[in-house]
């Protein structure tokens, strides 16, 4: 099985250091942004620099028909099932429920394999 992920937010900090360790680790990886197209894009060169498959996909986690439509596109782009998933709720000034306020960098990450990759 090949290595497929899927990093929400992507485009900038701790999204982005995440995408590009899972290219040099032989994923190749869905660059996912809401806002931050123009760096999506730039993570993707770096990761095709390493030989590896990327696309940045632009989607609102909390627009549920966007949520709702990342998987497919993402599955489509890279041409076989997600392996791995690494997601982080939006940590800037609201969580993603729009009602309670959350710190930056408090959200914790979540991560989702599939062996052997787990």
């Amino acid at each position: 099985m090949k290595a497929r992920a899927l990093v929400t937010g992507a485009g900038t900090r701790l999204g982005r250091a995440m995408a590009l360790d899972l290219g040099r680790r032989g994923f190749d990886v869905i660059v996912h942004y809401n806002t931050s197209h123009g760096p999506a894009e730039e993570v993707v060169a770096e990761i095709r620099a390493m030989g590896r498959e990327a696309h940045a996909l632009g989607a609102d986690l909390l627009d549920e028909a966007a949520v709702q439509g990342l998987i497919p596109r993402a599955v489509e782009a890279l041409g076989g099932p997600i392996t791995c998933s690494l997601t982080r709720p939006r940590s800037s000034s609201m969580t993603a429920s729009r009602a309670a306020p959350a710190r930056a960098g408090t959200a914790p990450w979540k991560a989702t394999c599939a062996p052997p990759w787990c």
